[in-house]
């Protein structure tokens, strides 16, 4: 819902490790995890950024990553339905990074943990 009445498309993937992947405004993305914060997680932290200049006049939404302002929850069972979505729209990396997944780790192998 929040994610929604700021314009945010991405993820979120509950259970462990929970993970809330989202696009837009900048300042709305802020917004977004300054409420996260306020509702007394038991962890919340931000693992990585990736900002898109995007040129005056231009729309924001030509730019997403992910389908627009579709924000969607996944089950948790589905970290590998997430890796490939962000594998897709070549945000593998960044992905990875926020799960603290390195080189000769597998991402599919954490649905299982």
């Amino acid at each position: 819902q929040i994610a929604r009445e700021r314009r945010l498309g991405g993820y979120s993937k509950i259970g462990w490790p929970g993970i809330i992947i989202i696009e837009g405004e900048e300042s709305d993305c802020a917004s977004f995890i300054e409420d996260m914060r306020s509702m007394r997680w038991q962890y919340l932290t931000v693992r990585g950024e990736q900002q898109v200049d995007v040129p005056e006049g231009e729309d924001l939404d030509s730019y997403r990553a992910f389908d627009g302002c579709k924000f969607e929850e996944l089950g948790r069972d589905d970290m590998s339905v997430l890796a490939q979505r962000c594998r897709d729209v070549g945000l593998e990396d960044l992905f990875r990074t926020c799960m603290k997944v390195y080189e000769n780790e597998s991402v599919e192998n954490m649905d299982k943990e």
